[in-house]
């Protein structure tokens, strides 16, 4: 069964009000995805399968004559593409009563289907690519070192 994971430490995520914002540390480019994006987002962040996620939102948003398997496909490809995200076997998966929507509340239902577009901003590459940020570990964002964490400096 596919299943794919966050490609970290060179991607930090946090999700805010429904919206994943993603950073790839390494090329210094951020990303966000709302609404559908989300939802697909924390689903392979719980290392959720593909054909569960489709499931998933199969049952959560109305999809009337648009093609979710298709649209969800295209959306991972991008997503590995963009190397945010890896295919990973070992990755074990979250029951589905265990998975939540990107902002902790049960998944929505009956929302109309909208196909997920991922946004990919470059305007502050050189910045992101200084930052001293870079220094997370698998604890991930925003949360800082501390001196009881190996690798890291007091």
């Amino acid at each position: 069964m596919v299943r794919y994971r966050v490609n970290v430490p060179a991607v930090v995520h946090q999700t805010i009000d429904g919206e994943a914002v993603i950073i790839h540390l390494e090329h210094g480019f951020y990303y966000s995805l709302d609404k559908v994006g989300a939802d697909v987002w924390a689903a392979v962040h719980v290392g959720m399968s593909v054909p569960a996620l489709t499931d998933r939102l199969k049952e959560r948003y109305v999809h009337v004559g648009v093609e979710i398997d298709t649209a969800i496909a295209a959306l991972l490809e991008e997503l590995t593409r963009e190397e945010l995200i890896v295919e990973d076997a070992a990755v074990m998966e979250t029951s589905p009563e265990e998975a939540t929507s990107p902002d902790g509340a049960s998944w929505p239902h009956g929302i109309p289907f909208e196909r997920p577009v991922l946004r990919k901003y470059t305007d502050l590459q050189d910045l992101l690519l200084l930052d001293p940020i870079h220094q997370v570990d698998e604890a991930g964002w925003p949360e800082a070192r501390s001196a009881d964490r190996p690798g890291s400096t007091p």
